[in-house]
């Protein structure tokens, strides 16, 4: 699956990727996406303001408002994939279309790609998943970013999976 974010980022230094099966049908599931607030987790409430990350809104339409993540692109019902642009010292740079963040590649710049996918399985059960990518484009920006994401990965996971869990109990549970 995940043809979006192959589409927009094929070559990355890092990537972290999880995933949860869902009783529901992948049009409930995928409406959960697009719904979701990762404010109703007291855990990511906790590692965004352990960060200094503002958490009064962070549900996914609030962080895609601002100047940091922007929704890239979306396959209805199938993919929608988040990007972020910045600089090694992690400050926004402005996503202003696609095909910026598609050809984006400043030295001394990051960029993310950050999606959520539901596909069903063989089995008939819906799999909700999410992957993050990042791509640094010299080896200082690498060497910074890898240090930082020693610190953070495993928050950033713990994020993740609460998200997950956020979109697997509204989609069963409505």
């Amino acid at each position: 699956m995940n043809t979006l974010i192959r589409k927009y980022m094929p070559v990355f230094d890092v990537f972290e990727r999880h995933e949860i099966l869902v009783n529901a049908d992948p049009g409930r599931v995928y409406s959960a996406v697009k719904q979701l607030d990762a404010g109703e987790s007291p855990v990511v409430k906790w590692l965004f303001r352990l960060r200094g990350i503002p958490y009064e809104d962070i549900s996914l339409a609030g962080m895609t408002s601002g100047d940091a993540f922007k929704i890239i692109e979306e396959i209805p019902e199938k993919e929608l994939l988040i990007g972020l642009l910045c600089t090694n010292r992690m400050v926004p740079i402005p996503i202003r279309s696609a095909g910026q963040f598609h050809g984006f590649s400043e030295e001394g710049g990051i960029r993310i790609a950050w999606n959520f996918t539901v596909d069903q399985k063989a089995s008939g059960k819906i799999r909700a998943a999410t992957e993050t990518r990042v791509q640094c484009f010299d080896r200082k920006t690498t060497n910074i970013f890898l240090a930082y994401w020693f610190f953070i990965r495993f928050f950033s996971g713990m994020t993740r999976i609460a998200m997950l869990k956020i979109i697997k109990r509204r989609s069963e549970n409505t």
